[in-house]
C-alpha cells in the first residue's frame, strides 16, 4: 500500500523541523554533518544531520521513501520491486576492480528518467560479520544523508549524480538504499591504467570540482581515484559521498585532508605517480582560500 504524507526533511524521519544550527560561516548547515578540524589524512568526525529542503516522503509496501523528484505510482512501485527482488550477485571481474568499493550496486530503468543505479548500504570491518546490511535507527539514515548532500553538492556546483530517491525498510535495525541518475563511464583508477593520455585536461577539472567542494566546506571523506567516473563524453562526476560532512575547521585543513586521502589511495594501490602530481598541482595553485 502507497500512502503520502506531508513533505518531510531529508534529514529526519519523524518529521521534525530543522533547529536552524548554522556553521561557523554564518550559513545554514542544513544539508549535512558538520566536521571539525582535523589534521592531514585524519577522517573528519561528524556531528547531527540536518535536512537539505523538505522532500516527499512516501511509505510503501513497508518501505519509507523519500523523493527527489517525481515519480509515477507505477513507477515507485517497479522500483520498489527491483529492490525487494533483488539478490546480491556473484563476484565477477568487473566488481574486483582496483578501489571499485564494497557497496553492492545495479541499474534500474525508470521510464521518466531512463537508467538509475540502486546502491544498497552495507558495512565494513568487523561489524560486516555479524550485521552486513542492518544499521541501528538512530536520527536520521544513511541514504537520507547521503541524499542531501548530494543534493547540496550539486547546488554548490560540483557534478555528482543526480539524487533520485532514497529508501529504508525496518524500525529498530534498517537496512537502506539510494537512487541516483546512471553516469556510463570509467574511473579514473581504471583509466590511469589505460588512458594516461587524458590526465591532463581530466585533472585539471577533477581538482576544480575539489576546490568547489572546500569552499564550500564539504568533507567527502573518502574521495579517492575509484570514486570519479568519466562519462562517455569526457565530463567528470564525484561519486559516494556517504559518510560526507560539513568541515568546521579551517579551509586550508580540508584542503590539506583531500590532498593527504587522495596521495595515499593512489600509493597504497599502485596506481600511476602523474594521479598524485596532478592532483597537487592543481589543489595547490590558488592562493591558500581563507577560512
Amino acid at each position: 500500500m502507497r500512502s503520502r504524507s506531508q513533505p518531510t526533511p531529508a534529514g529526519d524521519p519523524a518529521g521534525r523541523p530543522s533547529q536552524g544550527r548554522r556553521s561557523s560561516e554564518g550559513r545554514p548547515a542544513d544539508a549535512c554533518s558538520t566536521a571539525h578540524g582535523a589534521g592531514p589524512g585524519s577522517h573528519p568526525t561528524a556531528a547531527a544531520v540536518e535536512p537539505a529542503r523538505p522532500l516527499e516522503r512516501v511509505r510503501i509496501d513497508g518501505f519509507v521513501c523519500d523523493l527527489a523528484c517525481t515519480l509515477g505510482d507505477a513507477e515507485l512501485r517497479a522500483l520498489v520491486g527491483a529492490i525487494a527482488a533483488h539478490r546480491r550477485p556473484a563476484a565477477s571481474a568487473a566488481n574486483q576492480r582496483v578501489l571499485s568499493g564494497r557497496t553492492a550496486t545495479w541499474r534500474h530503468e525508470i521510464p521518466s528518467i531512463g537508467p538509475v543505479v540502486i546502491k544498497e548500504y552495507r558495512r565494513g570491518g568487523m561489524l560486516r560479520h555479524f550485521r552486513r546490511r542492518h544499521y541501528l535507527r538512530v536520527g536520521t539514515t544513511r541514504p537520507e544523508r547521503e541524499l542531501a548532500i548530494l543534493k547540496l553538492a550539486r547546488d554548490a556546483g560540483v557534478n555528482v549524480p543526480e539524487p533520485i530517491a532514497c529508501f529504508s525498510r525496518g524500525w529498530l535495525f534498517y537496512r537502506g538504499w539510494l537512487v541516483t541518475r546512471c553516469i556510463q563511464g570509467e574511473s579514473l583508477a581504471h583509466l590511469g591504467s589505460t588512458d594516461r593520455g587524458m590526465f591532463p585536461l581530466v585533472m585539471d577539472e577533477m581538482t576544480r570540482q575539489v576546490r568547489l567542494l572546500i569552499r564550500h566546506r564539504i568533507a567527502h571523506v573518502d574521495l579517492h581515484p575509484g570514486n570519479v567516473i568519466v562519462d562517455t563524453n569526457g565530463r567528470l562526476y564525484l561519486l559516494d559521498f556517504d559518510k560526507a560532512v560539513l568541515f568546521d575547521g579551517t579551509l586550508e585543513e580540508l584542503r590539506d585532508h583531500y590532498h593527504a586521502r587522495w596521495t595515499r589511495a593512489v600509493d597504497k594501490h599502485g596506481l600511476p605517480a602523474l594521479l598524485s602530481k596532478g592532483f597537487r598541482e592543481g589543489l595547490y595553485e590558488e592562493p591558500s582560500p581563507v577560512g
